[in-house]
């Protein structure tokens, strides 16, 4: 608990969490904001774009145009992510403020979990707010019911995202710099996209998850998931047990 403090006055003090926070609010009002104004614009734009030859047909709007851009959207929110929570263990490797406490007699496992925890609850509190957000204007100016599985196919998208939190911590816990962190977090991502261009073997892996757009279609059922759901959860708990391992015998 002692730690924990310390860390959420660090991500206050550092602005960490008025990052997280805003890029949370813009992203959930973003989704509702350019499907309610993309009609307007198209509307705006009509005489100007038939001048140039092109012909614009009026577009119907409903709550299935949010979720899109949550979809496309989301990527963005986790880059973000990356970038923010990077430098959560290499800012205190540079500074050796981990090294004092460690030679006081504090142990380096409970400087880790307070780590992660504040890693893993920080993403979940800007995804429910970035979810909630989205559901709640949706449905207040359309109708959530034309999608189905909204809750199920956001948490897949959630477990992809917890995942890469976890990458971000396993190689926190050997990699001293912000930059080494972020690319060898990319590079990861990078290898998962490149291993679902084999078709047998996409379904088993976590990049599945980030396609659970098409659940709320029918373009895909729950169970078409459910082995790249087991595969991840277990790859998170897998990531943060070897990044504790290192974390212990890391040089500080």
């Amino acid at each position: 608990m002692v730690f924990l403090k310390k860390e959420l006055k660090e991500y206050y003090r550092s602005g960490r969490l008025f990052i997280i926070g805003i890029a949370a609010l813009l992203v959930g009002l973003m989704n509702v904001a350019v499907a309610k104004l993309t009609p307007w614009l198209l509307e705006t734009l009509a005489d100007s774009l038939e001048e140039a030859g092109m012909s614009v047909t009026a577009k119907t709007v409903d709550a299935s145009a949010c979720w899109q851009q949550y979809y496309k959207n989301m990527p963005m929110f986790l880059i973000i992510i990356l970038v923010v929570f990077a430098g959560s263990f290499a800012k205190e490797y540079g500074k050796g403020t981990l090294l004092l406490v460690v030679t006081k007699g504090y142990p380096r496992s409970k400087i880790f979990i307070a780590k992660t925890l504040m890693m893993v609850g920080c993403y979940t509190l800007a995804s429910l707010v970035c979810f909630g957000l989205t559901y709640f204007y949706a449905d207040f100016y359309w109708d959530n019911s034309v999608v189905s599985d909204i809750a199920y196919a956001a948490l897949l998208y959630f477990v992809f995202g917890l995942l890469l939190v976890s990458v971000i911590i396993f190689f926190s816990s050997f990699i001293s710099e912000a930059t080494g962190i972020i690319g060898a977090t990319a590079g990861y991502v990078m290898l998962l996209y490149l291993l679902g261009v084999i078709p047998k073997l996409k379904k088993y892996l976590p990049i599945k998850l980030s396609e659970a757009e098409s659940l709320l279609y029918g373009k895909a059922e729950i169970p078409d998931y459910t082995p790249a759901l087991i595969i991840s959860l277990t790859l998170i708990v897998g990531f943060i047990i070897l990044g504790a391992v290192f974390f212990k015998k890391k040089k500080l």
